[in-house]
C-alpha cells in the first residue's frame, strides 16, 4: 500500500481462484511471521479454496459453522488481508467468532487497513439487513479492539471460547 490512510486503490473482492497466487504470496508472509492460519493454502491451495467455496455455498459445513463469505482486501494484484462475514449466528459464534473475522498480513498492519476493511465488511452486513454486528476478540488483542472501537463498537461482555477455552471480549456495532 502507499501511505497509511491511502485507501483509494484498495478493493474488497470475493475470494476467487483467479487470485490464488496473491493468496499464496500472503500465506507465505503470514507463515514466515510464525502464524499458521494460512498454512492450508500453502499445503494445497486448491483444497483451501474448495473449503472457502464450501462455506460460501453453505454446504457440508462442519459442526458449529454457518454459511459465510470470504472477501480479500486487494491492492492491485496484492492481497493485504481477508475478512470472513457470517450473516447469522449460532450458540458457538455468539461466544467466539461473531459476524465478522478478519486479519491483515504482517507487512500491512498498523496502516489502517483493518479499520478500512472492517468498514467495508460492516456495510455488507448492513445491506443484508443485519442491524447489530457482533465481533469477538482476545482480551490481549488491543489492535483489534481499537479497530472495533473505531467503528463504534460497544463492549457487550465476556465469553469463553468453546474451541480454545480462552476468555473473549464481545463487542456490538449498531448498523
Amino acid at each position: 500500500m502507499g501511505e497509511p490512510g491511502d485507501f483509494a486503490s484498495l478493493r474488497l473482492c470475493l475470494a476467487s481462484r483467479d487470485l490464488q497466487a496473491a493468496l499464496v504470496e500472503m500465506a507465505r508472509e503470514v507463515h514466515a511471521a510464525g502464524d499458521p492460519r494460512y498454512d492450508p493454502a500453502l499445503e494445497d491451495v486448491n483444497a483451501h479454496l474448495d473449503r472457502v467455496e464450501m462455506f460460501e455455498r453453505g454446504e457440508r459445513l462442519p459442526p458449529n459453522c454457518v454459511q459465510m463469505s470470504e472477501y480479500w482486501l486487494m491492492n492491485g494484484g496484492r492481497m493485504l488481508g481477508a475478512i470472513r462475514i457470517r450473516y447469522e449466528l449460532n450458540a458457538f459464534l455468539l461466544r467466539d467468532g461473531g459476524h465478522i473475522g478478519y486479519d491483515i498480513r504482517p507487512s500491512e498492519q498498523r496502516k489502517g487497513c483493518a479499520t478500512h476493511m472492517l468498514g467495508l465488511g460492516l456495510e455488507k452486513l448492513r445491506r443484508a439487513g443485519i442491524e447489530r454486528a457482533l465481533l469477538t476478540t482476545d482480551p490481549d488483542n488491543v489492535a483489534s479492539q481499537r479497530v472495533i472501537l473505531a467503528h463504534g463498537g460497544v463492549r457487550g461482555g465476556r465469553s469463553f471460547s468453546p474451541a480454545s477455552g480462552n476468555e473473549m471480549f464481545q463487542y456490538w456495532i449498531e448498523l
